[in-house]
């Protein structure tokens, strides 16, 4: 017979947090926010002990049942890396200055 401590782990994993999650998706943390607050993804708000705040439990169906959901053609967009974004910016700071370099002569 498993001992409390043991039930509890292994209920545990049966959950995942919203990091994780974020990760499984390949999507940021507000996106995965934005999914429970829609009612597209459901979790479970607990208190937790280290900190002075809810966290979310995802149970791992939910996930799975996300996912299935979105195989018919719909996606999640991934959140761009870091280094996507300040490319992108420097392009669009270079284009910027050859259009006023256009202007000017």
């Amino acid at each position: 017979m498993k001992s409390p401590g043991q039930r509890h782990s292994a209920s545990l994993d049966n959950f995942m947090t919203v990091l994780q999650v974020a990760g499984y998706l390949r999507v940021s943390v507000p996106t995965v926010h934005k999914l429970l607050r829609a009612g597209e993804l459901t979790g479970i708000r607990v208190l937790t002990r280290t900190k002075a705040k809810r966290d979310w439990h995802i149970p791992r169906r939910a996930v799975s049942k996300l996912c299935d959901d979105n195989s018919n053609g719909a996606s999640l967009v991934p959140a761009p890396s870091r280094s996507a974004v300040l490319r992108r910016a420097t392009l669009e700071l270079i284009e910027k200055n050859r259009d006023r370099r256009k202007f000017e002569n």
